[in-house]
């Protein structure tokens, strides 16, 4: 049986990572989570991306790049079954398919790697001269798999 040579295994594999959404699109991303599609030829829509310094086309191009959405004639519609939308406390926003639990999965562990370097940041305040915690932190801070 051969392998997919697309597939990486052990070390080749490169971590998941959702797409990191702009304001706009997470906006858009959300309503579509909540009501399934966008028109967006309505003026709404048009009007709220150019005050983001976007536009439709722009928005949408982006979105169905990142496997997210796409044009249905006019109307905006999610191309995933359970898409999830969510900030992280680093203020990335964040969009993803999320029928098994990946996208909550990912979160929970940038949160927690998060969480950590405060608490290290916050033991070199307190103690500065612990080179201890700052060894901690170094290892700690590994790209998430």
């Amino acid at each position: 049986m051969r392998r997919c040579s697309l597939l990486g295994s052990g070390a080749d594999r490169q971590a998941w990572h959702p797409p990191t959404l702009n304001k706009a699109e997470f906006v858009l991303v959300n309503e579509l989570c909540h009501k399934g599609s966008i028109d967006v030829s309505e003026p709404k829509p048009a009007d709220f991306l150019k005050k983001e310094g976007e536009t439709v086309v722009s928005v949408c191009t982006s979105l169905n790049h990142k496997g997210l959405a796409t044009l249905d004639g006019q109307k905006l519609v999610l191309i995933t079954d359970e898409c999830a939308c969510m900030i992280l406390p680093d203020g990335r926003f964040l969009a993803a398919e999320n029928k098994s639990g990946r996208l909550m999965r990912y979160a929970m562990k940038v949160t927690e790697a998060i969480r950590r370097q405060k608490v290290v940041l916050n033991n070199q305040l307190v103690n500065p001269n612990s080179q201890s915690h700052i060894d901690k932190a170094s290892s700690d801070a590994q790209p998430i798999e």
